[in-house]
């Protein structure tokens, strides 16, 4: 179990400095891997929002009439 988090903590740790090292070195390729690191970090998140959004109207509507 602590060899998993060991190689998770890696492979974040290669992430940052990867996104880091493409910040610090601005060019066309690096502003590309910033930018798809920034959607696939934003992706998830929009939907985790949206599907939160869903999920609370739909437990609100059905308290307000009574379904719930």
């Amino acid at each position: 179990m602590n060899n998993m988090f060991l190689t998770a903590a890696t492979g974040l740790d290669g992430f940052i400095s990867s996104i880091t090292g493409a910040l610090g070195d601005f060019s066309v390729s690096n502003l590309g891997i910033v930018l798809v690191a920034a959607i696939g970090i934003a992706a998830p998140l929009v939907l985790a929002w949206f599907a939160f959004r869903k999920v609370r109207n739909a437990a609100t509507g059905g308290l307000k009439k009574g379904k719930l």
